[in-house]
């Protein structure tokens, strides 16, 4: 008890801050859109989206696991939670009655996520963490020169346009990217690694980082920034801020111009613009629109309708609530089929359709015109479970995320080595995001498993020097 009674003692500013947030704006700063009651509901949701947070901080047995749960609890305080108190958020002419039925069902959801994930605590039988390296140590030049030629690997499908065309190839060089550039991290935070390697990590981390920057989807390095803070708060139980600052950094500055680089790269002529040439075009397109900006008379500030639009989930909820079924009929299940088949290659199964939900859904509840045919709309799973089953499609799918949560937790949660670490957290960190469909983003965890298993496998030999890796 008194160690748990120190935990919260020492997570109390995190939470000092937030009551004192929550206080103003329920006080002074909601605007007047919006009620009472919708700033009650959207503080119950900031507040019950921290919880996990808070648990994990303060339960030594949570704080072990993979911040699964209280990344997943942290995306809906954000994206459904303090948009209420933003008044440029776009509710697309949702009713009143719509907003406050999108509202109380986040509710009910994460209350139910949370049932599931720490009720299957003691429910589940009890799984061993998969061990995807053929030992639990090694020497630390041999897991160096492993990491170096996972990078080679990973380069090149970002390098190669051939290799690039192959989805099913394509896919498992991200979680290959991820585990070597996270290896390199645990091993440069401990300080095991020698000058020129350290020299040859940072240059790595830079170039993966504008490689996924050119890419044009700006989720893709924040991912990496992401996936360091975690491995930094799973190593040293520190939360990394520079990350975090550059994560919101990112976000402001970099999405009001998202959608001109991507018109210039994207739906350009060109067959395939180098990423040096994406890089140069993201630059003159940024440094144009804030020159503009500076000489408008807006003076220098920041234009937030388009962040704000691209945060607020739960105004594509309330979307999504006020046309179903009355105007949308039910997918009744559409959108999960794709999950049976979605480990099977491409190269097996020559055939096999592809998911094109994003589109679909933009059209059906119109996000998009119908003529469109390029554009994609992010289809969170709240609104994917309500679209497919309505209520019961929010109650059962949260609570089943749970129980999932809790059953990845147990497998990929492994600190017997580093390469048993950061591959299972390789896998299942992007799911703390939901905010693409489920079957997009669980759709891969079988195959990347699979892919990293075999890969580290033939990679890790068993050796006799063996020389301790990994300690807690």
């Amino acid at each position: 008890m008194d160690k748990v009674i120190q935990r919260a003692l020492n997570a109390k500013p995190y939470f000092i801050v937030f009551f004192i947030t929550a206080f103003w704006f329920f006080t002074e700063n909601h605007h007047e859109l919006i009620s009472n009651y919708q700033a009650f509901l959207g503080l119950s949701i900031i507040a019950l989206g921290a919880l996990p947070s808070f648990i994990h901080l303060i339960n030594a047995e949570e704080s072990r696991l993979i911040p699964l749960v209280p990344l997943h609890g942290l995306f809906y305080s954000i994206a459904y939670g303090i948009p209420i108190f933003v008044e440029k958020t776009n509710w697309f002419n949702s009713s009143t009655e719509a907003i406050n039925h999108s509202l109380v069902l986040t509710i009910v959801g994460l209350v139910m996520l949370y049932i599931g994930y720490y009720g299957a605590r003691h429910l589940l039988p009890a799984f061993r963490p998969i061990r995807f390296s053929s030992y639990s140590s090694c020497g630390d030049r041999h897991l160096f020169f492993l990491c170096v030629a996972l990078c080679v690997i990973s380069m090149l499908f970002e390098f190669s346009p051939l290799l690039r065309s192959i989805p099913s190839l394509n896919e498992i060089a991200v979680p290959t990217g991820f585990l070597s550039i996270g290896i390199l991290f645990v091993l440069h935070i401990t300080n095991r690694l020698q000058s020129w390697e350290r020299t040859i990590f940072f240059c790595t981390t830079v170039l993966l980082l504008l490689v996924k920057l050119v890419s044009g989807l700006l989720a893709l390095p924040v991912f990496v920034l992401m996936f360091f803070s975690i491995l930094y708060w799973q190593m040293r139980k520190k939360i990394l801020w520079l990350p975090i600052l550059l994560l919101c950094s990112l976000a402001i500055i970099l999405q009001p111009v998202k959608d001109q680089f991507r018109a210039l790269t994207w739906y350009s002529e060109s067959v395939d613009i180098g990423h040096y040439e994406k890089l140069k075009i993201f630059t003159e397109v940024g440094v144009e629109y804030y020159l503009e900006k500076s000489q408008s008379d807006e003076g220098a500030n920041i234009e937030f309708d388009s962040l704000a639009d691209r945060l607020a989930h739960i105004a594509t909820f309330s979307v999504v609530v006020a046309d179903t079924p009355q105007s949308v009929p039910y997918w009744n299940g559409e959108t999960y089929k794709s999950l049976l088949t979605k480990f099977i290659p491409r190269f097996l199964w020559q055939d096999k359709p592809r998911e094109e939900y994003g589109l679909n859904f933009g059209h059906r509840y119109g996000f998009l015109d119908w003529d469109d045919e390029i554009t994609s709309v992010n289809m969170p799973w709240l609104p994917e479970f309500y679209a497919n089953f309505g209520w019961k499609g929010v109650v059962f799918g949260m609570f089943f995320v749970g129980v999932l949560f809790r059953y990845f937790m147990m497998i990929y949660n492994n600190h017997d080595s580093v390469v048993d670490m950061v591959a299972g957290l390789a896998i299942c960190f992007r799911l703390g995001l939901p905010e693409s469909n489920l079957s997009m983003m669980l759709g891969g965890i079988v195959t990347y498993t699979a892919f990293l298993f075999v890969l580290l496998r033939m990679l890790t030999i068993k050796r006799r020097d063996q020389v301790v890796l990994y300690e807690r």
